[in-house]
């Protein structure tokens, strides 16, 4: 989970830049089973990581944009580093619904008690919903 708050930067028709800051949740959970004795072993971490960040959203057509959005945080408060970069193409389909797909790259480097040195890549699909 990561909730930000930002100011718009720069408020064109053509192009959106807004700078972001919030926190990102982390909860890691963690399962080992033996068979066939059936010992069990689990465990699960929690932690906040304060974020600064931002996001460029520019209109190719007035249904068609692409946004690019990245932050990094962390710096000890709960992990030593965890950033993410997203690019996405979205489609508008009504006036305040966009339906976007693209590609995400999120890190995470926590150290305490644990090591949890982790990197997660792939495509995403979203919809977002424009409340103004």
């Amino acid at each position: 989970m990561t909730p930000k708050i930002g100011y718009r930067v720069v408020d064109r028709d053509a192009l959106k830049v807004d700078a972001l800051t919030g926190f990102r949740y982390w909860h890691v959970g963690m399962n080992l089973q033996f068979n066939p004795s059936g010992t069990e072993f689990s465990g699960s971490l929690n932690w906040v990581d304060p974020l600064i960040g931002g996001r460029i959203q520019a209109a190719l057509s007035p249904k068609v944009s692409v946004t690019i959005a990245g932050d990094v945080g962390g710096w000890g408060a709960g992990s030593e580093m965890d950033y993410q970069a997203a690019g996405l193409l979205g489609y508008q389909i009504k006036p305040s619904w966009t339906l976007q797909a693209g590609y995400r790259y999120l890190y995470v480097n926590y150290r305490s008690g644990i090591i949890f040195d982790a990197a997660t890549s792939g495509v995403m699909f979203g919809v977002s919903l424009n409340l103004k």
